[in-house]
């Protein structure tokens, strides 16, 4: 999509500089041309945006969930923690 986005990009001001450098029926056909790139480039952007919310919402649901284990294990984080800052035996790694 990445891809397209850029291709896009590139054509949208390719056709930008034909409308500014034509005239008349040439320029009109040329605007026509750009107002559909632009539409289609839109698009793509607005995918690219849609997917993007995916994966931050996926993200932020799995923070969500570490979130809640981790609450769940707070007073043994913090015991480890604890135990690996003061260099008490017994005391497992990564």
């Amino acid at each position: 999509m990445m891809r397209k986005d850029n291709e896009l990009e590139h054509q949208t001001v390719e056709l930008s500089r034909q409308v500014r450098d034509a005239s008349g029926e040439q320029k009109q056909q040329a605007m026509m041309m750009l107002a559909k790139a632009v539409e289609d480039h839109f698009k793509v952007r607005q995918a690219r945006r849609g997917l993007q919310i995916k994966r931050l919402s996926e993200e932020l649901e799995r923070l969500k969930e570490q979130i809640e284990v981790r609450e769940k294990s707070k007073a043994d984080i913090i015991r480890r923690r604890v135990q690996e800052l003061t260099g008490e035996e017994g005391v497992i790694g990564f």
